[in-house]
């Protein structure tokens, strides 16, 4: 994480973070941009939350082995009170780097950073036992879907 941080008591800081999500705002591009700029998103307690979200669902679209960089990712996430999921499809992707333990189940979201530089939006997951997700990409689309 670039902007997210903790503070000396050890708690998440996310003032930086929301800094810099206003700078970049129409490099993001609105829809991306309210996502990602959406405290409820990031805190402990707020029903659409990530952080403790659940990993469903990673898949990489089978273009990546013929053409490495024109590909698509898809995630899916069981939001932390298992009333919604998450899709995030990520367009074009440029660049991924997964480090991923397979035999832990379920992998908590602990916190995610948006960034963009040169038109390249970026993701970062960092997931409990230490597992992480970075996703490069030039285009992103979000979906949160309820369930009943």
């Amino acid at each position: 994480m670039n902007y997210i941080y903790k503070d000396a008591s050890g708690a998440m800081r996310f003032d930086r973070y929301f800094e810099y999500l206003s700078k970049i705002k129409d490099q993001l591009g609105e829809h991306v941009f309210s996502f990602a700029a959406d405290p409820g998103r990031y805190y402990l307690d707020t029903p659409g939350t990530l952080h403790d979200a659940w990993l469903s669902d990673l898949n990489i679209g089978s273009a990546l082995l013929a053409k490495p960089l024109a590909t698509n990712i898809e995630i899916k996430l069981l939001g932390a009170f298992h009333d919604r999921e998450f899709l995030l499809q990520y367009q074009n992707v440029l660049k991924f780097d997964i480090n991923w333990v397979a035999t832990v189940s379920p992998v908590d979201l602990l916190t995610h950073e948006f960034r963009c530089i040169d038109s390249v939006i970026e993701h970062e997951y960092q997931f409990d036992h230490e597992m992480k997700l970075q996703i490069s990409c030039t285009s992103m689309q979000w979906f949160e879907i309820f369930r009943k």
